[in-house]
């Protein structure tokens, strides 16, 4: 890891380290690695993390909370925590937990998953810095921070989204809000926003104009920033974090994929652009309409897609964050 100051967090001061061991006796059944993970799962469905597991996040005036935070064994820790993940993965971990950050292109973490010795100095440039460029004289790239754990992370093959679904199991800390209801993972809340609902209302009328699937293009006699615009902006009020993952297509082109995340962790819609490309549009998507206009928000091959999960067309969610189901847009 790169960038970023260690915070020594004690063991079990994370909540997802409390969950492990409060519930480690859950799946008696289950080897250590499969309880691990199946522990981690349940972790991430719940809708609202306990704040009083969280002895990490400062608490203030304005955020008062009771704390209950069970202090591990030495056994707990040697058999369940430690095993899980590397110390500077769970390092990272206690710095994403403790800042509010991470919610725009120059505080994601960069995560490798493609490990060829070849290309560690293209890795480390990516890294180290930008060239001599006027769009980085308001940004702070390089990034903050940049994993590279290959017995963990290394996914050879593997789409960008599929490598950080394997990623989110050491990291269920991306899987969280950055500044407001910090503790609240229910996307229900997301969708019955007032705001959120009338974009609903307007995505389900522009898809019974424009029709599935949703992938047309501007040469294909569609506006490329009218179509489908209240669809996309609720994909963008979905989103609480980013990614960036650096595989094997970034190494070799230097254009890097970011997963715009939801706070389930979940894949909202990703980008694979050279970092100075964008960069100054893509700032905790304070510029929506210049995304829009620049065809950043655009279903394009190779460039941009929505994830599997916001799919509109059949995507698991697409009921509750578009209000239809299936491939007519019909509603729920």
């Amino acid at each position: 890891m790169s960038g970023t100051a260690k915070i020594l967090a004690p063991w079990g001061s994370l909540p997802a380290e409390q969950y492990l061991i409060r519930k480690w006796d859950q799946y008696p059944a289950l080897a250590p690695l499969e309880r691990r993970h199946q522990l981690i799962r349940d972790f991430l469905a719940l809708d609202l993390i306990p704040s009083e597991w969280d002895a990490v996040r400062p608490v203030g005036p304005g955020t008062p909370r009771a704390l209950d935070i069970r202090t591990p064994t030495e056994a707990e820790i040697e058999t369940i925590l430690r095993p899980w993940r590397p110390a500077s993965v769970r390092s990272l971990a206690a710095h994403i937990w403790a800042t509010e950050s991470g919610d725009d292109f120059v505080d994601s973490t960069w995560i490798r998953t493609f490990y060829d010795p070849n290309q560690d100095e293209v890795w480390n440039d990516l890294l180290s810095g930008a060239p001599d460029n006027d769009l980085f004289t308001n940004y702070s790239y390089p990034p903050s921070q940049g994993l590279s754990e290959p017995s963990i992370f290394s996914s050879p093959g593997l789409t960008p989204e599929q490598a950080w679904n394997r990623a989110l199991f050491f990291l269920p800390e991306f899987a969280s809000r950055v500044a407001v209801d910090l503790y609240d993972r229910d996307l229900n809340n997301t969708a019955n926003d007032d705001y959120n609902v009338e974009l609903r209302a307007e995505a389900q009328a522009e898809v019974r104009e424009l029709g599935f699937p949703v992938t047309r293009h501007a040469d294909e006699g569609c506006s490329g920033v009218d179509s489908y615009t209240s669809l996309k902006s609720l994909q963008m009020n979905f989103t609480s974090r980013n990614v960036v993952i650096v595989d094997a297509e970034a190494l070799e082109t230097g254009k890097v994929c970011v997963l715009a995340l939801d706070v389930k962790g979940n894949v909202v819609r990703w980008w694979r652009f050279e970092p100075e490309e964008i960069l100054s549009e893509l700032d905790t998507y304070a510029h929506e309409a210049m995304l829009l206009e620049a065809g950043w928000l655009e279903e394009t091959e190779g460039v941009t897609r929505t994830g599997e999960k916001y799919k509109p067309d059949g995507g698991e969610l697409a009921g509750l964050v578009y209000g239809f189901t299936g491939g007519e847009g019909d509603e729920d």
